[in-house]
């Protein structure tokens, strides 16, 4: 057998195997979404076959996408699932939480991002907390936020954050994998939904403030 079939048959095993899990993981997400869009008077959409299934709602009038995809290069891709608020504007308020990580530690040892201390412990060993308002953040991070970030970044496994942040015009909340069942669903919705309001409340208080003074 010559270089080129073996490396002809590594390719279509990963595409096969990719396939699969990619079905495994729709055919799982497919039936909560659908319970989810009638409880939000929402929809599914199906953008393609290898794309997940998405479902769109509205939250205080605001356009909200929840999915799941992956990150990183083959081989070493994650999944994560996610609730997106789309059409959003900060006034340049940015904010972004990822799990602390070798990478935020080394980031802060050179001085090129350092996150805001929280004065939570339990945070501040899991999280890395960025922003370029800290007033604003803490704001944001009252004892309820605080304690539904701990809810995922506590996990007996592992820190299920994988990314909140706001970039464009949109706010994302992400966890890590893909979502075993309708509760851990509404337990991210809920979370996320939650978020998204105490940093809208916040930032549309401090924008009114600039615009009276």
């Amino acid at each position: 057998m010559n270089t080129a079939l073996i490396i002809i048959m590594v390719i279509l095993g990963g595409v096969s195997l990719g396939w699969v899990l990619h079905h495994r993981s729709m055919r799982r997400m497919l039936p909560i979404l659908t319970r989810l869009a009638a409880e939000k008077n929402g929809k599914v959409e199906f953008p393609s076959l290898f794309l997940m299934p998405k479902l769109r709602f509205s939250h205080s009038g605001t356009e909200v996408e929840v999915s799941g995809a992956s990150t990183g290069i083959a081989g070493e891709s994650r999944r994560y699932t996610y609730a997106k608020f789309i059409g959003l504007d900060f006034k340049s308020f940015k904010l972004r939480i990822p799990p602390r990580s070798l990478q935020t530690i080394v980031d802060k040892w050179i001085g090129q991002k350092k996150p805001i201390p929280t004065g939570v412990d339990r945070l501040d060993k899991r999280l890395s907390i960025y922003s370029n308002n800290e007033p604003l953040l803490k704001a944001i991070l009252s004892a309820r936020i605080q304690a539904e970030l701990l809810l995922w970044a506590e996990r007996k496994t592992d820190n299920r954050i994988s990314d909140i942040r706001n970039y464009d015009d949109n706010l994302i909340f992400a966890v890590t994998g893909d979502l075993e069942n309708y509760e851990e669903y509404k337990l991210l919705l809920n979370t996320a939904c939650r978020f998204f309001d105490a940093v809208t409340k916040v930032a549309s208080n401090h924008s009114n403030v600039l615009n009276d003074s």
